[in-house]
């Protein structure tokens, strides 16, 4: 396009442009003009597809992008979490030990208790 004005090839001149709208353009045959008329209104909206194509196009690279971005987020979430599981799962083995240490030795204490009253109720 130049200054506005689409060039376009004459089918039966192929050497020959003429400008949509240019005196040329007017005075082709009927039938030539209308069908050059018609072949530009498909161009113009094949034109406009490709434009609407691309603009969807980047509108998903976009989208892509934002989702890797999100996936990269959730990939660092998880890790922290499954660090943050793995020491909790160990607090809680250390404490089921510590528990069971305790739980013996006050039975042991329990144990020295009654031995202790019965040995003065002889």
């Amino acid at each position: 396009m130049q200054n506005g004005t689409r060039t376009t090839r004459r089918q039966s001149r192929p050497d020959l442009f003429i400008r949509e709208g240019s005196d040329d353009a007017m005075n082709a045959p009927s039938g030539e003009s209308s069908a050059l008329q018609a072949a530009l209104r498909r161009f113009d909206s094949a034109v406009e597809a490709l434009e609407a194509a691309i603009q969807r196009r980047l509108e998903v690279e976009r989208q892509e992008a934002a989702l890797a971005q999100q996936l990269h987020v959730l990939g660092a979430d998880r890790s922290r979490l499954a660090d943050a599981l793995d020491g909790a799962q160990s607090r809680a083995v250390q404490l089921e030990t510590t528990n069971e240490e305790v739980s013996r030795r006050l039975g042991s204490a329990m144990e020295t208790i009654r031995a202790v009253l019965a040995a003065q109720q002889r």
